[in-house]
């Protein structure tokens, strides 16, 4: 399941993923825009795994009716995100939940949300079985035909397209950052905290959990973004 950040790596989470994440801001703008042309001008909207709320700040102040609850197990990205959405003048907007999905969330058993926001967390859940609880406790919850927005890192771990893509990028990364070091460790923890899927067996665990095939709208390497609804 998803890493429990302490207060240190809270702070520095977001100055972290926008250069570790290739195209980690066009993916929320691109995430965005789908909401945009997706929802109505009032919504509610859950955030799994919320993290600094980046999605929030994304999305909110361009669409003042729109309300959201972040799901986050970590309390000092909670902490952090509530502090971000004071400062954007939207915290009134903004409710929180601890908890991970799938596991230990408490959301609603019956439809109340109108879409929910999944970036950068499915691929931290271990195994298949824990995948689809997550999913289906977001199926649960959305309106039918409300959209999931899914962004996770993809592929086949074994396979020789896998490991091209993941020395392109762990070069790119090299090139880019100052303290190779640090690259080593965040590539190393590619092999023990992330557990990635290839796009036909996320297919048919969305299907399983209740939304219809997803549709492509942003990929940078393994990264891929998909949007699809509750059936």
């Amino acid at each position: 399941m998803p890493i429990e950040f302490d207060q240190n790596y809270a702070t520095i989470y977001d100055h972290k993923i926008r250069k570790l994440i290739p195209g980690y801001l066009l993916l929320h703008e691109l995430s965005r825009h789908t909401l945009q042309a997706l929802l109505p001008v009032q919504a509610k909207i859950v955030v799994a795994g919320a993290g600094t709320g980046q999605e929030v700040i994304e999305t909110a102040t361009a669409n003042p009716g729109w309300q959201y609850c972040l799901v986050e197990p970590s309390a000092p990205m909670r902490e952090e995100a509530q502090r971000r959405a004071e400062a954007a003048g939207i915290a009134q907007r903004v409710s929180f939940r601890a908890g991970r999905v799938g596991l230990d969330a408490e959301l609603e058993s019956a439809p109340c949300f109108d879409a929910a926001l999944s970036l950068l967390v499915l691929h931290f859940v271990a195994g298949e079985a824990a995948k689809l609880a997550y999913l289906r406790q977001l199926a649960g919850c959305l309106h039918p035909g409300a959209p999931l927005l899914l962004a996770d890192m993809e592929g086949e771990r074994d396979s020789a397209v896998f490991a091209q893509q993941i020395a392109i990028w762990h070069r790119q990364q090299l090139a880019s950052r100052s303290h190779p070091e640090t690259v080593a460790l965040d590539f190393s923890k590619l092999e023990t905290d992330i557990y990635p899927l290839p796009a036909l067996r996320l297919q048919a665990l969305l299907e399983e959990a209740g939304f219809t095939p997803p549709i492509a709208y942003f990929r940078a390497w393994q990264i891929a973004g998909y949007y699809c609804h509750r059936r």
